[in-house]
């Protein structure tokens, strides 16, 4: 999974992330308390802002299991 915004005009920061049980979480090192939670079998999305609503945010998850191998979803 991958979550990508594409606009040259924007400041992006790369968010890292893992899986919690259904929930995949990502978030970013360079803003604090910055998060965002998706349920993969629900499709449900939650979020908690950064201080800074201009920064825009991206990244990726792939399961272990498929070893690197893993669909891109924009």
């Amino acid at each position: 999974m991958q979550i990508n915004f594409s606009d040259p005009q924007q400041t992006y920061h790369y968010c890292e992330s893992h899986r919690d049980g259904d929930w995949i979480i990502f978030t970013c090192k360079e803003c604090q308390g910055f998060e965002r939670r998706y349920n993969w079998r629900t499709g449900e999305f939650k979020s908690k802002p950064s201080t800074d609503p201009y920064i825009m945010h991206q990244g990726s998850f792939a399961p272990a299991a498929l070893g690197g191998q893993f669909s891109q979803a924009n």
